[in-house]
């Protein structure tokens, strides 16, 4: 069944959070950093499971060595008059029989009932944030450019992608995923199933998270195709969770460019307003059956595809400035800012001319499993040649999502756009 995590507002933590950009290579032989080549070394046919049940519960760092790292890092920031004074309070707070000694008790004693002791801490920190979740929680990483020469190619390459996921998404479902491993010791891969199907959904005072695990019996299986602003629900596996293959993807893809020769109204453009906002026109919209039924299929795909038309620049410099400020938002409302959905928890966009950016809810996953993602798409395109639609295997058409829209919700889109401009 579906899960939609409401948690209550009250929550301590300093966990802060930040948008950045950064740069992966899709080399033929691709070169990944040690330690994330060291995530993918276990055996092929272990269960992808096969540890979860014997990992350390999340540990709760020594009160002296959490006291002494958080002097370290303030003492850069201020005066020596300032630190000393800091540091006195520090020493007093971490005395034995002292508040920090209590505090830390507690802390253990959490740590001894619960699997991680900061989940539920860190989750409501992300969703109390009233910030704009684009440029704040919702990262972006920049696929080195694969120099396109045009539409054709900007669909092979988007279907090899699409095509990539869903052989992870099958493996993943039937637990033969490789389990992720870091220098021989095994990873918690719960935010490999969390992640994938995974959506915010704009509320007050605090928003909910949508998921559902894709090993569920009843997983959904499908992705959301964006392209000039509008949504099509695609299958991208069986109802026995077998891959669709990348033939079919393409012809899927290519039929959603013949029917988006012009663009629609950019909802997308409301996931980028202020958390409370955006609250309010979701629950206004949500009020028509259509536009909740659309919602759901968005906030239950495995993935967002964006299809984006991009531009091309001869200055190097130019084109990098471009594509930075594309990769972190679209670009703006007069780009391809509406062609997005930054609530989803796994969303990725591919240009016309090569551009290819990966987003990420940081709610419930972080950098780990985007490197697996782009590990697992490196392989598939290095191991794939030009797809034809000679060999579709005849599924399901893509369906178009519709949305009510009247006076309220257009002139909401337009304070939108002009918001992220």
């Amino acid at each position: 069944m579906d899960s939609i995590l409401a948690i209550p507002l009250h929550c301590s933590s300093d966990i802060a959070g930040s948008a950045w950009v950064t740069r992966h290579f899709l080399h033929k032989k691709p070169k990944l950093p040690s330690l994330v080549c060291a995530c993918y070394a276990s055996n092929k046919n272990e269960d992808t499971l096969k540890y979860q049940n014997s990992l350390p519960t999340f540990p709760v760092p020594p009160l002296k060595q959490t006291l002494e790292k958080y002097l370290l890092q303030y003492k850069p920031h201020v005066s020596q008059e300032e630190y000393e004074r800091t540091k006195q309070v520090v020493l007093e707070f971490g005395k034995h029989g002292g508040v920090g000694e209590l505090l830390q008790n507690k802390l253990e004693q959490r740590k001894e009932e619960t699997e991680n002791w900061c989940y539920d801490w860190w989750t409501k920190y992300f969703l109390a944030k009233r910030e704009p979740n684009v440029l704040t929680y919702s990262p972006c990483s920049l696929l080195y450019p694969q120099n396109f020469s045009g539409v054709d190619e900007q669909l092979q390459f988007s279907a090899k992608v699409l095509a990539s996921l869903a052989e992870t998404v099958s493996s993943l479902a039937r637990h033969q995923y490789p389990p992720a491993m870091v220098m021989g010791t095994p990873l918690c891969m719960d935010q490999y199933y969390k992640s994938m199907c995974s959506c915010r959904i704009p509320a007050q005072p605090i928003d909910k998270i949508f998921y559902r695990c894709i090993d569920q019996p009843d997983a959904y299986r499908h992705v959301i195709i964006m392209r000039n602003n509008q949504f099509f629900k695609l299958d991208l596996l069986s109802p026995d969770m077998e891959p669709i293959g990348p033939a079919d993807i393409l012809q899927h893809l290519k039929h959603i460019v013949d029917e988006t020769k012009e663009p629609g109204i950019a909802i997308g453009l409301l996931t980028s307003l202020q958390r409370n906002r955006w609250a309010e026109i979701y629950s206004s919209m949500a009020q028509d059956e259509m536009n909740a039924q659309s919602f759901h299929d968005i906030q239950s795909s495995i993935a967002v595809c964006c299809l984006d038309e991009t531009e091309t620049f001869s200055d190097e410099e130019t084109k990098n400035q471009y594509d930075s400020r594309w990769g972190l938002c679209g670009g703006g409302s007069k780009l391809n800012s509406g062609n997005r959905w930054f609530d989803k928890g796994f969303l990725f966009a591919v240009g016309t001319h090569g551009e290819t950016a990966l987003y990420g809810d940081h709610t419930l996953a972080d950098g780990v499993l985007a490197h697996a993602v782009l590990s697992q798409v490196t392989k598939f395109l290095n191991n794939n040649e030009n797809i034809t639609t000679d060999t579709c295997a005849g599924s399901l058409p893509p369906k178009k999502l519709e949305f009510a829209v009247d006076d309220f919700v257009n002139q909401a889109v337009e304070e939108a756009g002009l918001h992220i401009d």
